[in-house]
């Protein structure tokens, strides 16, 4: 997966010094999949979602500095950041699956 990151991020394969931070970055993106969807991510779940992970990832990386800001405001100009998994990407997930505690 690091390595269609990269590419689609513009990085060279052979170029290593992002790839603890990519890695954290995908590491934190099948979690939160993980946890969005009430589910276990075996390798054939990884595999299923391999693409929203990737995006994810994506997502975390480009916006890592970004991350805990609510809402931004330069000048006139205001912008509300996505807390979470982004929209665009929670639709091409399933719903989430429900646990009955009881």
């Amino acid at each position: 997966m690091i390595d269609l990151i990269k590419e689609l991020l513009g990085i060279s394969l052979e170029d290593i010094t992002k790839d603890t931070t990519l890695n954290f970055y995908l590491s934190k993106s099948k979690n939160a999949i993980r946890t969005y969807l009430n589910i276990d991510l075996t390798v054939d779940n990884e595999t299923l979602y391999q693409n929203q992970i990737v995006e994810l990832a994506m997502f975390y990386y480009n916006n890592r500095k970004e991350i805990g800001k609510v809402q931004q405001s330069q000048g006139s100009r205001s912008q509300s950041l996505v807390d979470g998994i982004p929209q665009s990407i929670k639709e091409t997930l399933p719903l989430p699956k429900i646990k009955v505690v009881g």
